[in-house]
């Protein structure tokens, strides 16, 4: 699929590959339920049950954003980190450089998200 999820097709229907892996895994019917990638697909079977909410903690950074970390953005010659926080977003400070601001994001991802933060790498 362009969304780079493999469907299986059983009885005229489609499923995503992953929510059939999770069931063989875990002999789990993950049906009503989200099932989310821990790594994204660097590692595509390594699975785990997640909100909707949780699904979204872990989603990687925007392709379009013009810092190589996720929760960064530039701000008048300076950094800014923020972080959303129940569909609001929090201003996390404005700092000198991009790298600051990044572990600033990731403190706030791991006190607020836990395990389902995508932090960055640094």
């Amino acid at each position: 699929m362009p969304n780079k999820y493999w469907t299986v097709r059983f009885n005229g229907q489609s499923f995503y590959a992953h929510r059939l892996v999770y069931l063989l895994q875990t002999k789990e019917d993950p049906l009503g339920k989200e099932v989310d990638h821990v790594n994204g697909f660097e590692e595509p079977l390594n699975l785990r049950i997640a909100t909707s909410r949780e699904n979204n903690y872990n989603l990687r950074k925007r392709k379009n954003s013009k810092s190589k970390y996720k929760g960064v953005r530039a701000k008048r010659k300076k950094w800014q980190a923020g972080i959303h926080v129940e569909g609001v977003y929090k201003n996390l400070g404005v700092y000198k450089t991009e790298l600051e601001a990044a572990q600033a994001y990731n403190e706030a991802a791991l006190d607020l998200y836990g395990e389902f933060a995508r932090i960055n790498e640094i």
